[in-house]
């Protein structure tokens, strides 16, 4: 029961620091509120379920992978990005030769922000002596997941508006089992 409770609450958290929260109030939380609100949001039940007030630094840890990534040019899986401000990390899949207006490039790019992404979480949870490869595991899926989302027919709301919405949903709920199980089993 606790990792059905942990993937719908990493659902909400991960689609909240994704817009859902602007589109549901109106309010702008803005790119680092959202990150600052994300990681507050995983951290403090996790150090509360583990007693284990060190668990905090998931805070800041998630606000710095969040920072240092940026996968909005990835989440439509080949679509047409001339519009987008590039990630900083779109020449990985360049440098290996895979064309920029390729669905190649944009798993290869959405798998190696989402590694960097977590790598700062999966960082703290190594620091504690907790299972952080759970967490680490969750990056390169960040792009079979958004692809799944972008290519099924699902159902669309006001906060769940398109695919990489449901991707932000799909990474979420992957990504808070993987935080309940690295704590708990640890």
């Amino acid at each position: 029961m606790i990792y059905l409770i942990a993937a719908i609450y990493g659902a909400i958290i991960w689609r909240i620091r994704g817009g859902a929260f602007t589109a549901a109030t109106g309010i702008d939380l803005g790119a680092d509120g959202g990150r600052a609100f994300c990681g507050a949001a995983f951290a403090a039940p996790l150090a509360y379920l583990a007693h284990d007030w060190r668990l905090l630094a998931l805070a800041p840890a998630f606000f710095i992978g969040l920072a240092l990534t940026g996968w909005g040019p990835y989440m439509d899986m080949n679509a047409d990005h001339g519009h987008e401000k590039p990630s900083p990390w779109s020449w990985i899949p360049g440098r290996i030769g895979i064309p920029a207006d390729s669905l190649a490039h944009d798993i290869i790019g959405m798998a190696t922000v989402g590694t960097l992404c977590v790598a700062f979480p999966a960082g703290v949870l190594w620091w504690l002596h907790l299972s952080w490869w759970w967490v680490l595991g969750v990056g390169p899926l960040f792009a079979p997941l958004y692809l799944l989302a972008d290519r099924l027919p699902l159902p669309t709301c006001a906060v769940v508006d398109d695919g990489p919405a449901w991707g932000e949903i799909f990474v979420g709920a992957l990504l808070g089992v993987a935080l309940v199980v690295g704590v708990l089993h640890g």
